[in-house]
């Protein structure tokens, strides 16, 4: 049974829900799912990032490698001219999101989230902002009008950003207004397939103080907890870019820039946050774009300093996405260290933490130990002693697709790996390689394969009929 159908089954039977959740359940599923987001455009270039033709191919691909994982996918700057472009405005699809299948920059959203759902299992959605107000916005003199922004105590209104300068929205100020609300059913009337996707990613929600207003910081915490229940009254999860105050957690299954500890891993189960990337890592000191460098301002302020080795925790995706990754098999050696492992550690629950003097160890339910050798920096991942994951090679048995085994090597590798106990009594496996699309059938013998493997080659195996 999956997360989603568990939270239901719990809301029918009256069971207690994990006491941190503020809702019964959410209405989409993040820990068995690959969640992330392709960027299109920004609106400094005037060159495309990732066309939406290019967009889709990805979303196949990602299919076809992982045999048919569940995808939840945000388009970044499908709007006017780019990301961060005319907020608070969202009334426009950019040219830029024009296709091979339709001239109109509208339709060809609206045809691609509809495509994607039918044939590749993948919820495509829209990453959103509801904070910034941008002086070029066909919006910006309403806001600036009814003083809808955030005020210092002489009445400005500070221009904050470099290239995306913008100016801070009251949300407290705008939710009673009830322009939140109006923003919000007039998106959903113009891309009704939002509904469909049951989510929405919404980048820097975080609270601003209104001095010369009197509101605080809490205040407008108040009015992002209103925001996110009007979206999942609608049926719509809210996910955010990170998590500025513990009290957040229920509200937001997944966060994309994810930074709780290894005690707080334990106690926030993915089944009410989900984690993604690691990239604003405080204890690695590492910024958004990778430089070792410590991280400063309220922006990346975490209530937390995140975890010391991350991949033994499980990370739910790798950053944004671009039709860079579609060169040879490189979308599969990100997904194998993210994605699918996760989803492979969520179907155990955690049992503890343990550090040693040369190894850090998570431990989970069903005999799994992912340790990691702090002098190396190896990850090794055993199930009751069978080997799942050893170094960069990885044999992993998935439950999507009726069933599947995928297996990689980031160097190369040609080892007998031991099959699953679910999948006792097999006696030959078949699938495909990739990149090359080769057709494979291993044959098992005493519960045992041989994989011979190329360095970043990947292959999605089944049972053979």
């Amino acid at each position: 049974m999956t997360f989603a159908a568990a939270l239901a089954a719990m809301a029918v039977s009256g069971a207690q829900r994990h006491p941190a959740m503020h809702y019964d359940r959410y209405w989409n599923e993040y820990a068995q799912s690959f969640v992330t987001k392709i960027f299109l455009k920004a609106k400094t270039r005037d060159a495309v990032t990732t066309t939406m033709d290019q967009a889709r191919d990805i979303i196949r691909k990602t299919w076809e490698v992982s045999g048919g994982i569940h995808q939840v996918i945000y388009l970044v700057g499908w709007q006017y001219d780019g990301h961060d472009s005319k907020y608070p405005s969202w009334d426009k699809v950019g040219d830029h999101c024009k296709s091979s299948w339709s001239d109109d920059p509208l339709t060809s959203l609206r045809m691609l989230m509809r495509e994607v759902r039918e044939k590749y299992n993948c919820d495509l959605s829209l990453h959103l902002n509801m904070t910034d107000a941008h002086e070029d916005s066909p919006m910006w003199q309403m806001y600036n009008d009814k003083k809808l922004l955030c005020y210092d105590k002489n009445g400005k209104s500070p221009t904050v950003g470099g290239a995306y300068k913008w100016h801070s929205i009251s949300l407290v100020k705008e939710w009673r207004a009830g322009i939140s609300q109006k923003r919000i059913d007039d998106l959903l009337a113009m891309i009704p397939e939002l509904k469909d996707s049951r989510s929405v990613h919404i980048d820097a929600l975080y609270a601003h103080a209104s001095p010369l207003d009197g509101l605080t910081v809490e205040d407008d915490k108040k009015a992002i907890k209103a925001i996110v229940d009007y979206w999942h009254a609608r049926g719509i999860d809210v996910t955010g870019e990170f998590l500025t105050s513990l009290d957040m957690i229920g509200y937001f299954p997944m966060v994309y820039h994810f930074n709780l500890d290894e005690g707080q891993r334990l106690r926030f189960p993915v089944e009410v946050i989900s984690p993604g990337d690691d990239v604003w890592n405080v204890r690695k000191e590492r910024d958004y774009y990778g430089s070792k460098k410590p991280i400063h301002g309220p922006v990346h302020t975490s209530p937390s300093s995140g975890c010391l080795y991350e991949e033994a925790w499980g990370k739910g995706c790798f950053c944004d996405m671009s039709a860079g990754i579609l060169g040879g098999n490189a979308l599969a050696a990100s997904l194998f260290r993210t994605a699918f492992l996760f989803a492979w550690y969520n179907r155990h629950p955690l049992v503890r933490h343990v550090v040693t003097a040369t190894d850090y160890a998570v431990e989970r339910a069903g005999g799994v130990v992912a340790n990691v050798n702090m002098a190396t920096g190896r990850l090794s991942v055993t199930e009751k002693g069978r080997a799942v994951v050893d170094g960069g090679d990885y044999f992993l048995d998935q439950t999507w697709g009726g069933g599947v085994i995928l297996a990689f090597s980031a160097a190369g590798c040609d080892r007998e790996f031991a099959l699953p106990s679910g999948w006792a009594g097999c006696t030959s496996l078949q699938g495909t390689s990739y990149p090359s699309g080769k057709k494979v059938s291993l044959p098992v013998a005493g519960g045992k394969v041989r994989v011979a493997l190329a360095r970043n080659e990947s292959l999605v195996l089944k049972r053979a009929q």
